[in-house]
């Protein structure tokens, strides 16, 4: 529907996105997905996706890791280009519709947004076994 195109004027503060994308979105439908089909492979739950994800957390592991023990840094050196090539559509769609400042900037937030969306994705997963255990009774 490339015909169609809209504008979305919520505003947000870093604060108030995410508490909307945990609270909101990651949590109620990690449960929800685990209560009818388990995952899928679709939306922000793609193969790519997932793998992103470990690579954010690999990623913030080698860094802290390498504060401490040089070996580390090798961590971070290996995760830090795959979650890149996971999202590179995505940055070039940034690059090409604002320019290479704004893709860089959008690096770091698709960054912190794995690093969120994986906690609210393991509180989703705590939501649906406190459902299955309640539902036990």
């Amino acid at each position: 529907m490339k015909d169609i195109q809209a504008t979305h004027h919520k505003r947000y503060t870093f604060t108030s996105l995410l508490m909307s994308d945990v609270f909101n979105r990651a949590i109620p439908w990690t449960a929800l997905m685990l209560r009818r089909t388990g995952p899928r492979n679709d939306l922000n739950t793609t193969r790519s996706s997932a793998i992103a994800l470990l690579t954010a957390y690999t990623l913030l592991l080698g860094v802290l890791l390498g504060l401490v023990w040089a070996p580390g840094w090798a961590l971070a050196a290996v995760s830090a280009p795959i979650f890149f090539v996971c999202n590179l559509p995505f940055y070039r769609f940034l690059w090409s519709a604002k320019g290479p400042g704004f893709a860089v900037k959008g690096v770091a937030a698709n960054y912190w947004f794995y690093l969120y969306s994986g906690v609210g994705f393991w509180l989703g997963v705590l939501a649906h076994l406190r459902w299955r255990l309640g539902q036990g009774r």
